[in-house]
This record gives C-alpha cells, structure tokens and sequence, in this order.
C-alpha cells in the first residue's frame, strides 16, 4: 500500500478519507458513521479500546482519527492521544486528531491542542460541519512539531501555516499554548443549534435526573410539547427518537432505572437530527432506529 505524507497539503476527495472513530460508546460509532457515510467516505473503522487504536492505524492505515471526548467515551480521550503521539512509527504519530464533544471548556481546548490535538468538532454537528474539519487537516493541515518538549502538529494559531523556520520550532518546543483562538472561542461561546422544545426537553431531563418525583410532569410535558413541534414540522425522524426516548423515560421511572448516560444519549439523538438537513432523510432515519434499538437492548438488559 502506498502511503503518503499526511501533513502536505492536498485535494480534499471524500473518497480518499479513511476515518478511525474512537469511541467506546456503540451508539456515538454508529451516528458518526451515519454523517460519514452521507459525505460519500467508503472505509470507515472504528475503535473501542485503546489497544484497537493502535491496531486499527497500523492495519488499516488510517488518514485522520475522530475522537469523542466526553463522559460517554469511556476510554481516556487525552491518554489516546498521547499515545498515538508516542507511537514508533512515523505515519501513525502524525495522523491527524479531531477531537469532537457536545460542549467544550477553555481548558480543555488548550490541553487538547498542548497534547497534540489538531482541530476540534462541536456536536452536534452537520456533514458540512464534518467536511470542513476534513478539509482543514487535509488542504491546510498544521506543520508537524516532532522534538524532545512536544510532539503533535503546529500550536500557533497566528502564525502563517506554510512557515517552517527557526522561531515556529523554538516556540513550540518550550512554549506551551495557554489561550484559545477566536475560532476556538466562538466553538465555546455558541448555543447549539437546536429548537426551544429540545432545549426545555433536557433542562426536564436533569431535573428528573435529579428529582424523579418532582421532574415526571414536566418532563412529560415537555416531551408532549416536543412530540407537536415535530408533528407541526413533519417531521417522523424527530418523531420516532422521541417516542423511544419517552417510552424509555416512563418504564425507567416505573422500574426506577434512570440511566444518566442514556438520557444523554436520547437529547445527543434530538440534537443531532435537529442539525442533520431534512434531504438526508435516509441517515436521520437510521440515526432515530439506531437509537430506537439502542433503547430496545437496554430495556432488555
């Protein structure tokens, strides 16, 4: 197999990206892949483990890793990084790293990008919103810093990207990031583009979490009040993930089985539809069943 320098620049062609998604979470790999497909990607591969990243990059010779960073991946986010910056060989440590989470501090954006991180994602997040991270790492990718102090793609935001001199490598040996770029900025001051139903919906939903007794009706509420935004927009991809995601709701209060981590993932599926355009109605559809089924095993389990 022929490979190629992952940080020359070149034509970005969907065809070509091989993505490795690293998420222990089935459910987020799933949804993911579902985008990926819709851009026209041919080879996705996942990972569960951090043994399966550093098989999956070596077998399958990946060119950008997706890494969900958040509670939902149970794997250690900024570990996985730093150990694909360690690896031996030379392609697998300069893959480029996406990093992708529903909400993003300061601080983690600088740590991210001080252990190597190359660009980062906001969930959720649209195919365009996919394909012009695709293109920042594939067109305008950062110049990799490989040195005894740090090891990961350029860390300045300012300087020109094509600039390889003396003074680019001497600040990003010694000199740690310690603020965000506007660009950077924007991603943690935004409101994600998601309706005031869902909005009321998972405020509800914390406080069910927190309080059954007291949050039942108004999450019932809200939920109702969702159920004819959906209706009054036509739209049955919205419609079905809510039917899961109260059903399961009314049978986990029954049983007193509120799961914390399936309430994310059932606001992640709403939000997530609600960015994903009404022309791909194939992969919102498949987003909604695969959450459906998810439901269906853990009311199962």
């Amino acid at each position: 197999m022929m490979l190629y320098d992952l940080r020359k620049a070149r034509r970005f062609d969907a065809r070509e990206v091989k993505p490795l998604i690293v998420d222990s979470n089935r459910f987020n790999r799933n949804l993911m892949s579902e985008i990926m497909r819709t851009i026209n990607v041919l080879q996705v591969d996942f990972a569960r483990t951090d043994k399966d990243v550093v098989r999956m990059l070596d077998e399958r010779r990946c060119t950008v890793v997706f890494l969900e960073w958040s509670e939902l991946n149970e794997m250690d986010s900024l570990e996985i990084v730093r150990m694909i910056r360690k690896l031996n060989e030379d392609y697998c440590r300069r893959v480029p790293i996406i990093a992708s989470s529903s909400t993003f501090t300061r601080e983690q954006l600088i740590e991210g990008r001080n252990q190597g991180i190359d660009e980062f994602l906001r969930k959720p997040c649209s195919p365009n919103d996919v394909v012009n991270r695709l293109k920042m790492v594939i067109e305008t990718p950062r110049p990799f810093v490989d040195s005894k102090a740090y090891v990961g793609p350029c860390r300045r935001r300012k300087n020109p990207a094509d600039y390889h001199g003396a003074r680019r490598r001497s600040e990003d040996d010694v000199n740690a990031v310690k603020n965000v770029s506007t660009e950077e900025r924007d991603m943690i001051d935004k409101d994600s583009p998601m309706g005031a139903a869902v909005i009321r919906l998972k405020m509800c939903c914390s406080l069910l979490l927190a309080d059954a007794k007291v949050g039942q009706v108004r999450a019932a509420q809200a939920f109702q009040a969702a159920r004819l935004v959906a209706d009054n927009g036509e739209d049955p991809a919205i419609n079905r993930a809510l039917r899961s995601f109260e059903g399961y709701v009314k049978k986990a209060i029954a049983m007193k089985t509120l799961d914390r981590r399936v309430m994310q993932t059932g606001i992640a599926t709403l939000e997530q539809l609600i960015v994903l355009p009404m022309e791909f109605a194939g992969a919102r559809m498949t987003i909604a069943q695969a959450f459906e089924d998810a439901i269906e095993r853990k009311l199962a389990a």
